[in-house]
């Protein structure tokens, strides 16, 4: 299985397909040239980030969350 990584450089190599171009979800790229897409149930809402607002609501959430804490800690330390 290739790493996220070469996804996201696979992703910039193909153009998007009809169904992306029509849905604006970028993960449609790699069904529409035949990519396996692995999804997991999750037992959080999510949250839409549409605005730069929505996005500084999101940042504080994270950073308040558990896995913010941990993240916010790997990035001090590289």
């Amino acid at each position: 299985m290739p790493s996220p990584r070469k996804h996201y450089v696979y992703s910039l190599a193909f153009c998007p397909g009809p169904v992306e171009e029509a849905e604006g979800i970028e993960m449609l790229r790699f069904l529409e040239h035949s990519y396996a897409v692995a999804m997991v149930r999750v037992e959080d809402a999510g949250m839409a980030v549409d605005t730069p607002e929505d996005l500084k609501l999101a940042e504080s959430h994270s950073l308040s969350s558990h896995w913010g804490t941990r993240l916010a800690g790997n990035a001090a330390s590289e």
